[in-house]
């Protein structure tokens, strides 16, 4: 029996937290100076939060010192989290696929820039989280994406090799990495036009309703 195993993107794609994230990224930002616009947010969504804080100092002509980037980073998780403990709701097209996924023996895991602490709060909330115990955060990776350092130590946790993984992802930093991994990117609407996904992934889609565990298996090994 081939291995085999999908990876999720958080955010975007287990949740939907785009706007959770600028909004935190937003408030946490004005005891610094900054003004973040949303266009901003989309230009770096999908890396790191300290690539972001770091962009958006350079942008901004706003001098931090390290420590300064480490507290924006602080004091926007602590702002997200809050807001995020108590905002899962069932996602029954992710709960289907999971339990899909399951019975035709693919291993899972998360491949996300998010705090572990934002993924470990999501994986204890949903349901079936148990199947999605196997995860690579930003605080595991010294690179974030578009390099596929996330995606390579999440197939290596689960001891899949990585030309027989698929990656679910929304955002084109993330299928880049994926497709620089050598693994199959699936892309899904949302955070991104459905003209730019299909430039970076072999199929998209918008919902985890419109894809089975046969055809991800189909995609691997064609």
């Amino acid at each position: 029996m081939n291995k085999k195993a999908v990876i999720f993107d958080m955010d975007g794609v287990l949740i939907d937290s785009k706007d959770m994230h600028f909004h935190s990224w937003a408030e946490s930002g004005k005891r610094y100076g900054f003004t973040i616009t949303h266009d901003e947010y989309a230009r770096y969504f999908g890396q790191t939060s300290e690539h972001f804080a770091r962009v958006m100092s350079a942008e901004h002509n706003i001098k931090l010192s390290d420590e300064e980037i480490f507290a924006w980073m602080a004091a926007k998780d602590a702002y997200f989290t809050k807001s995020f403990a108590g905002s899962f709701q069932e996602n029954e097209p992710l709960t289907s696929l999971l339990e899909d996924l399951q019975k035709h023996d693919f291993k899972m895991a998360i491949g996300s820039s998010a705090p572990k602490d934002n993924v470990r709060v999501l994986v204890a909330t949903m349901p079936r989280g148990e199947l999605l115990k196997n995860y690579v955060t930003g605080d595991d990776v010294t690179k974030g994406k578009p390099d596929p350092e996330v995606f390579l130590t999440a197939a290596g946790m689960v001891d899949v090799p990585p030309e027989c993984c698929a990656v679910i992802e929304d955002s084109i930093h993330g299928l880049e990495a994926a497709r620089t991994a050598g693994m199959t990117a699936i892309g899904m609407t949302g955070t991104c036009e459905r003209s730019e996904l299909e430039k970076y992934a072999e199929v998209v889609i918008d919902s985890l309703a419109e894809i089975t565990a046969a055809q991800i298996e189909e995609m691997i090994f064609a």
